[in-house]
């Protein structure tokens, strides 16, 4: 038995009153549009950050550190509904994603990797130490279908100039 379509409707009103109230209240152009949930793990003297991103390709997420703040940001997208299909009703979030963790202390650049397999983003932090620049780290896709793992060249991020 599948959904009345009289409370599919109605619910899409609802959510399309509450979405424009959202709107109203915090603007148009909301950075993140959903929030991946995370996990903190300790195994030793390394710190790992896991991240669920069921659907998000590896060249899509990206992995910042800045001082004592690890950002990981990103974007999913959904595909189209085919031609002929309708949506009755839609729990699945897509769009863009940002989430920040302040960590206390600065973070050695140097040692920190990312890992994306299974829709898991898997970060290890270690050695926690004093870093002096802001870095963007490599997420590597340890893709199990074709045997190898493909690997995401980015971009160091600039640092940015000190004040006097």
């Amino acid at each position: 038995m599948g959904i009345h379509p009289q409370f599919a409707v109605r619910r899409g009103r609802l959510d399309s009153q509450f979405d424009a109230m959202i709107r109203d209240a915090f603007g148009n152009n909301l950075a993140a549009v959903w929030t991946p949930a995370a996990r903190f793990v300790q195994s030793g003297d390394d710190v790992f950050v896991d991240l669920e991103l069921p659907g998000v390709r590896a060249e899509d997420i990206a992995v910042d550190v800045l001082d004592d703040t690890l950002v990981v940001a990103g974007r999913r997208d959904m595909a189209a509904v085919p031609e002929g299909e309708k949506v009755l009703v839609n729990e699945m979030k897509s769009g863009s994603f940002r989430r920040e963790f302040k960590l206390g202390t600065r973070i050695d650049v140097e040692s920190v990797s990312a890992e994306y397999l299974d829709g898991i983003l898997r970060i290890r932090l270690s050695a926690l130490v004093a870093a002096h620049r802001p870095a963007r780290i490599e997420v590597r896709s340890a893709g199990r279908s074709q045997g190898d793992s493909e690997s995401t060249t980015v971009a160091e991020v600039d640092p940015q100039p000190e004040a006097e």
